[in-house]
């Protein structure tokens, strides 16, 4: 999930047409991409760079695009990136239906066929946003490139954190109705220039309540995942947090604890993987480390463009000039796990 739940949930229990407070912010800027016809109402699509595969960034629970600008832009160098806003959140419109992953996967993918943006795509997904990405690979195998996870979500996650001895429930019930969050709002580490703009949108009615309504599926979305088809067997990055988020506690350390595991369970998904931590970085990885994130998608940039039959070092070499991109650094990174690239040592 977007929001680490400390105790609980972080929310306020009150009717979902309550109207949260007065942004800040002022009135909504106007929207940095465009405003794609879905059918169902406009989603908020912008995409920078050129050429195939595309990636494609989710954020996570209540999030706008706004998260990725840096990333983008640094990807834009070596091929075409897209950042959109979910139904609801940011620019985008509301759209009818319960606000699950399986109906976010089946929109995005719609977004993507009326914009003209050809498969095979990238997905990457932070924190709930990691749903979508894993039920897109499961549900559009063969549009799906490969997948980059930051700090995701695990499909048993709630029910793990609620079974003793943690004992701590982390997203509401199905029968809950009445619910609604506080604004979600703009991580701390997000550029200052952006902040004004992100802090705007997160206080609409609007992003308020599609952020509730995520939340309140947030166990149908597990659901959907876990019964999807198996994940294919494609590149995968997990990028998980270096630094604990949870108290100093028993229950906090068994906490930290789990979440790890859940985590080296996401990166067992497909026998192609690397399971990288940021050491330096809190759930927000991709605004704490955004250069890892950025090399981390390079990566299976780079394994998709590759011929196999020869080093590792001499393709990467061949990749890296043919293209103009940066060499990736992986700094203040610790490697658990790689499939991707055994021979990549010297990258270390």
């Amino acid at each position: 999930m977007r929001i680490q739940l400390k105790s609980a949930w972080v929310l306020v229990a009150v009717m979902l047409n309550a109207a949260p407070s007065p942004s800040p912010a002022g009135d909504t800027p106007p929207p940095a991409g465009a405003l794609i016809d879905i059918g169902s109402g406009k989603l908020h699509l912008r995409c920078m760079g050129s050429g195939e595969p595309s990636v494609v960034f989710e954020t996570g629970l209540g999030g706008s695009s706004l998260e990725w600008e840096t990333i983008q832009r640094s990807l834009a160098r070596v091929t075409r990136t897209c950042a959109y806003d979910r139904a609801g959140l940011g620019w985008s419109d509301p759209t009818r239906g319960p606000r699950t992953t399986s109906k976010m996967v089946d929109e995005l993918h719609t977004l993507l066929e009326v914009s003209d943006i050809p498969p095979p795509y990238i997905i990457v997904g932070h924190s709930f946003g990691g749903y979508n990405a894993q039920l897109f690979a499961r549900r559009y195998r063969d549009e799906t490139a490969g997948v980059v996870l930051v700090d995701a979500s695990h499909p048993a996650q709630v029910r793990r954190f609620l079974a003793p001895p943690i004992g701590v429930n982390t997203a509401p019930s199905d029968h809950r109705r009445l619910l609604i969050l506080e604004p979600v709002r703009p991580p701390d580490t997000l550029p200052s220039r952006l902040r004004a703009v992100a802090t705007a949108l997160a206080y609409q009615r609007k992003a308020v309540q599609a952020a509730s309504q995520e939340l309140l599926n947030f166990r149908r979305s597990a659901l959907q995942v876990s019964m999807a088809n198996p994940f294919p067997e494609i590149p995968l990055v997990v990028i998980s947090r270096g630094l604990r988020m949870w108290p100093d506690s028993r229950r906090g350390r068994l906490m930290e604890e789990l979440w790890q595991q859940l985590q080296v369970e996401l990166s067992q998904l497909s026998p192609l993987s690397a399971h990288l931590i940021a050491n330096h970085s809190g759930h927000h990885v991709h605004l704490d480390q955004p250069g890892l994130v950025s090399d981390a998608i390079r990566l299976v940039l780079n394994f998709l463009s590759l011929d196999q039959r020869s080093t590792a070092k001499h393709n990467y070499d061949l990749w890296t000039r043919s293209t103009k991109a940066p060499r990736p650094k992986f700094g203040d990174t610790t490697w658990l796990t790689d499939s991707l690239t055994p021979t990549y040592a010297w990258l270390q």
